[in-house]
């Protein structure tokens, strides 16, 4: 998210953002298929819904993680660890 002027360091803010939606995630979805990983259509993957609370989520993931399961495997360790 960037709603900030340019010499506004919103890192921290950003952080929380995508840990609201870590937390919403891990608390409206008991397993693994909840989040629902599925290719894009343009190289990529997609995952959860287009709720607003998940779209700093999506867009971090999307801009650091190219491999889709990478980021289930690593969905998939949070939950055995439940």
């Amino acid at each position: 998210m960037d709603w900030t002027r340019d010499d506004y360091d919103n890192t921290v803010e950003n952080a929380y953002y995508v840990a609201g939606g870590l937390a919403k995630a891990f608390h409206d979805y008991d397993s693994l298929a909840g989040w629902d990983f599925r290719p894009d259509g343009e190289g990529g993957f997609d995952f959860l819904t287009d709720d607003r609370v998940y779209g700093p989520l999506r867009h971090f993931v999307a801009s650091r993680c190219k491999r889709r399961r990478s980021r289930a495997s690593s969905c998939s360790r949070r939950y055995a660890d439940c």
